[in-house]
């Protein structure tokens, strides 16, 4: 069903959907909150490796905050369509 475009709809200006979210993911990310084991020959040293290491950890918090958002996004979305298909069935 394509939306009408004198409700002011752009199909060319709508935004692209992430891909799905998923449990696995989300528990791949919080496992992943300890960085990664490096060689200490290759680590860098002193302020710079807190910068990275404090870098890397952003990222990955952000990631899963993004990751958790959009969980909670489709878990409301699945009891809302829920609960629409139950009033359907029952005649409102």
């Amino acid at each position: 069903m394509k939306a009408p475009r004198e409700l002011g709809f752009n199909e060319r200006a709508a935004p692209t959907a992430q891909p799905a979210a998923t449990k696995a993911e989300l528990m791949a990310r919080l496992n992943a909150r300890q960085t990664p084991k490096i060689e200490r020959a290759l680590e860098p040293a002193g302020h710079s490796r807190n910068v990275v290491k404090s870098a890397y950890a952003a990222e990955n918090e952000r990631q899963i905050a993004n990751i958790r958002e959009r969980l909670l996004d489709a878990r409301m979305r699945l009891r809302t369509g829920f609960a629409k298909s139950r009033d359907i069935d029952r005649g409102r």
